[in-house]
């Protein structure tokens, strides 16, 4: 009997291990992040059906008074925009021991691209920068890859804390990007 109670708490003891989500180190993608040519971009792709015919409302639908998300341009097939001023939520759901500069709490700024993928569709987020100055004045701006990757740039940074960082971030930008939209296709 002491023997089946051992056994049932190794057991136990492996499968709470194997269910929390580890944070493995890849050279060149972290979460949704990819680096290719010292460039790190975002891109994720939904299964959720959709028409994007008439998806800009539901686009800039979070947007803040002074910053968010607005479409250049809308083809039905493709939509490019721009992410302006965003701020980002450290706080919500974060790791207490991530420690994100000072310079990524201010509002992030890119561009994206969402286009028809299969069924679903596909989010890409690249040239993301950090503002130094929100005076317009002197326009000096910080681009994401400092934080990232390494000084070569041939790979992402392997502390622990910069992967906690990009996890967080592909975590908020996945949900930025959740959209509901014109769902009438899903009727066939």
């Amino acid at each position: 009997m002491l023997h089946k109670i051992m056994l049932f708490i190794v057991v136990f003891a492996l499968m709470i291990g194997c269910s929390k989500k580890k944070m493995v180190f890849n050279e060149t993608n972290q979460g949704d992040f990819y680096l290719k040519s010292g460039i790190v971009y975002f891109q994720k792709s939904y299964r959720q059906v959709l028409s994007l015919t008439n998806i800009d409302k539901d686009i800039i639908k979070n947007n803040a008074p002074n910053g968010g998300l607005q479409v250049k341009s809308n083809d039905g097939e493709i939509v490019k925009g721009v992410i302006v001023n965003h701020q980002i939520n450290w706080q919500k759901g974060s790791d207490r021991k991530m420690k994100v500069p000072d310079i990524m709490k201010r509002p992030i700024n890119a561009s994206f691209q969402i286009e028809k993928d299969g069924s679903g569709y596909k989010v890409t987020i690249q040239d993301i920068w950090f503002s130094l100055d929100q005076s317009g004045g002197k326009q000096k701006n910080t681009a994401l890859e400092s934080f990232f990757i390494q000084k070569s740039g041939l790979s992402f940074n392997k502390d622990k804390n910069t992967i906690k960082i990009i996890y967080y971030l592909s975590q908020q930008f996945s949900e930025l990007f959740m959209l509901e939209g014109n769902q009438l296709e899903n009727r066939f």
